[in-house]
């Protein structure tokens, strides 16, 4: 076992980066070079490498079973809301939310609210984001039916 540099965590040797933090680590010269294909533990193992200080298998922070796996020397940027300091919204919040959809305009109001503000979790933020997108499709259909009705109603009188 081997101590992370950037977060203190023990790190096992044959990993290139921290489960931890993600950082990478240093590959040990005792380390084999080549590792086993192991989906359950998130490895991958590609082809082998022209740099040979390029290791070929790596361990990916934070892998779940299914994602596909990382090509070695590509960067991917992985969101983890615990590491971000979000904590995710309750089932008590959302129930208020909810309530408050219920009650005309003052669903908007709240809506344009939890959709600017900083201080509103980027969750509870992209959703009513994306509730104010579907509700300016729904008022642009409405309009569109009522003036076609009202067109076919008007020449039905002439």
């Amino acid at each position: 076992m081997k101590i992370c540099p950037n977060c203190n965590a023990q790190v096992e040797d044959h990993m290139t980066f921290c489960p931890n933090c993600g950082a990478p680590q240093e590959m040990n010269a005792a380390a084999p070079q080549e590792m086993n294909a192991d989906a359950s533990q998130g490895m991958y193992v590609g082809a082998p490498s022209q740099d040979a200080s390029q290791p070929v298998g790596f361990e990916q922070p934070g892998m779940q079973p299914g994602m596909p796996p990382v090509m070695p020397g590509t960067v991917q940027n992985y969101y983890y809301p615990q590491q971000m300091g979000e904590e995710p919204v309750s089932v008590g919040d959302w129930l208020i939310t909810y309530l408050l959809m219920i009650v005309p305009f003052v669903n908007l109001i709240m809506l344009i609210v939890w959709a600017v503000s900083s201080e509103t979790k980027k969750s509870k933020q992209n959703w009513a984001r994306a509730s104010l997108i579907w509700m300016a499709i729904g008022i642009v259909i409405y309009i569109l039916i009522i003036v076609l009705f009202g067109a076919a109603i008007y020449s039905a009188f002439n």
